[in-house]
């Protein structure tokens, strides 16, 4: 049998006194619990970003390159959403792209763009998924285009001097090929697409290799654009991504800005980026050169 209650009008023994000082505690330590909950749904873990992400870049238009006062291009673009959704900030340096992979494999940057995922720089860096479509052309003088070996090693049979980037890889089946042709001497190597354009100009290479995005840039900008030509197109180089250090850029951190790409690629987002700055070259510009 259930007791009996107190009359509901008789008078309730007071409750213990609860000072506001507790009162305002316990309101800001649920808030805090709030607010981290809110930090950890957002992508926004508390402490994943301690500091600025160091992210070089060389002037390499139209991925990154200055607009005025204003650093702009896809790779740009792309790396601040990305930082954006992971509560991340970022530090730009301009560092030479050669000096910009030791100081990556040292630790003294972060991140840079526009990578290609190739063996050798496994040991040092993780590599995101591919984000910017790459295309590499093997470039001559238009009145030349007919007159281009239809194979690599018919290239080096008729002697054709080839230029390319010092630092730059073209994916690892050119860049083992590369390795012959330059035991023969036939490579001259420069620091930037438009010298070795000027080389070809003045007839001191035959063809370069080079982005197709990056060398139809360069055209546009020396008002030179029906001097050269895409005389052949290599298939199967991989998409250019974002190369983290691993020794000062932890995992879980990696981890997070490829799952925020992830859902870039998903929503669409990137390629909107893509095609703002008009970098999806069609599959095959010209004829494919035999590998």
């Amino acid at each position: 049998m259930d007791r009996p209650g107190p009359h509901p009008l008789a008078p309730r023994p007071p409750g213990p006194v609860r000072s506001g000082r507790t009162l305002t505690a316990r309101a800001l330590l649920g808030l805090g619990l709030w607010l981290s909950a809110y930090a950890v749904q957002a992508g926004e873990a508390p402490g994943a970003c301690p500091k600025p992400l160091r992210a070089a870049w060389h002037e390499w238009h139209p991925y990154h390159y200055r607009d005025g006062p204003n650093l702009v291009g896809s790779g740009v673009e792309v790396l601040k959403t990305l930082a954006e959704d992971t509560g991340c900030r970022l530090e730009f340096q301009e560092i030479p792209w050669s000096r910009a992979l030791d100081d990556l494999a040292r630790g003294d940057v972060d991140v840079v763009m526009e990578a290609l995922p190739i063996a050798t720089r496994q040991a040092y860096a993780r590599f995101s998924q591919g984000y910017s479509p790459t295309r590499i052309c093997l470039w001559t003088l238009a009145v030349r285009r007919q007159a281009v070996p239809p194979s690599l090693e018919a290239l080096v049979q008729a002697h054709w001097r080839l230029g390319v980037t010092q630092g730059y890889s073209y994916g690892e089946t050119l860049d083992r090929w590369l390795e012959v042709y330059q035991a023969r001497g036939l490579v001259e190597t420069v620091r930037r697409d438009e010298q070795n354009l000027a080389k070809l100009a003045d007839g001191k290479i035959d063809a370069l290799l080079g982005d197709w995005t990056v060398i139809r840039q360069r055209m546009r900008e020396a008002r030179t654009r029906g001097h050269y030509a895409c005389a052949r197109a290599f298939q199967g180089t991989p998409d250019g991504a974002f190369m983290f250090s691993r020794k000062s850029v932890p995992e879980a951190l990696f981890r997070r800005f490829d799952q925020a790409l992830e859902r870039m690629a998903r929503d669409g987002r990137l390629r909107a980026i893509q095609q703002r700055y008009a970098i999806l070259p069609p599959a095959n510009p010209e004829a494919r050169l035999a590998q």
